[in-house]
C-alpha cells in the first residue's frame, strides 16, 4: 500500500508492531509452502501426492480463508482425478462453503 491508501484508511503511515504480521500476511509460511507444493503436484498430474500434501496444508498450515478454500478445491480435484467421488465432493463442498463467490 502506498501513503494515499493509508490516508484513506485513516492513518498516514504503515501500522507497526507484532499484530501487523497477521494483518499483512494472514497465512503462515508452512501453510503456504505446503499449499504451493501440493498445487504444483496437482498441476503435474501427481494426484495422490497432491491430495496428501494439500491435506497436510489444511491440517498443519495456518491458511487465510482464501487459500484454505483453494487448498480444499485443489484437493477435491485431485480426489476427483483419482476416482474418489465421496472425498472429491466433500472437499469441493468445503471449498465452496469457505468462498461462495469463487
Amino acid at each position: 500500500m502506498d501513503k494515499a491508501e493509508y490516508l484513506v484508511m485513516g492513518t498516514a503511515k504503515a501500522p507497526q508492531g507484532p499484530a501487523v504480521k497477521k494483518w499483512w500476511k494472514c497465512s503462515d509460511r508452512t501453510g503456504m509452502e505446503l499449499y504451493f507444493k501440493g498445487s504444483d503436484a496437482l498441476y503435474a498430474g501427481k494426484n495422490q501426492e497432491a491430495a496428501a500434501i494439500l491435506g497436510e496444508a489444511i491440517a498443519k498450515g495456518d491458511l487465510c480463508v482464501d487459500y484454505l478454500s483453494y487448498a480444499y478445491y485443489n484437493r477435491g480435484i485431485a480426489y476427483m482425478r483419482l476416482g474418489d467421488d465421496a472425498n472429491a465432493k466433500k472437499n469441493l463442498e468445503k471449498a465452496r462453503a469457505l468462498n461462495i463467490n469463487d
